[in-house]
């Protein structure tokens, strides 16, 4: 669906973050293609510019007009902020485990004594790996194969 809205000229709304990385890890965004409307950050604009010779890449505006730099901060308070590790808004541990059941990142203590206690965890790394690799759903069979679903019972005079 957003690549229709892409192509048909809608723009969608921008979250100053590199549309191709990773959801929790995204850079700011520091390129947009003017074809196909996706924000960079350097890496990935980098990328982009290769694989799509013709695409026209352009410096990242905010909303309010602001040029979005390469780096805006400090080398040294970048790699501090990338180290730092999301902690549990209950215990105060770093984030380090996975519950499979909540599909949620959770701490040790959550594991061990928490509301997790007794269900199925995984370490952050098997989760990404586990993520990283599973079947990619396209969204519009998936969406036609629920109407087709939905017609069906809704057709069925038992229901």
């Amino acid at each position: 669906m957003a690549s229709s809205e892409r192509e048909n000229g809608e723009e969608l709304p921008q979250d100053n973050t590199c549309d191709a990385c990773e959801p929790d890890e995204a850079q700011g965004a520091t390129q947009i293609c003017q074809d196909c409307a996706f924000s960079f950050c350097q890496l990935h604009a980098e990328e982009h510019s290769q694989r799509y010779r013709t695409h026209r890449m352009t410096d990242f505006v905010t909303p309010s007009g602001q040029r979005q730099a390469s780096s805006q901060e400090d080398p040294k308070e970048e790699e501090v902020r990338k180290l730092e590790r999301k902690k549990c808004e209950e215990h105060g541990e770093d984030l380090s485990l996975y519950c499979k059941e909540h599909e949620k990142i959770i701490c040790v203590l959550c594991a061990v004594s928490g509301s997790h206690q007794k269900h199925d965890i995984i370490t952050l790394k098997d989760a990404y790996e586990a993520m990283r690799n599973r079947d990619r759903i396209d969204l519009k069979v998936a969406m036609l194969e629920m109407v087709e679903r939905l017609k069906f019972k809704s057709a069925d005079p038992k229901i």
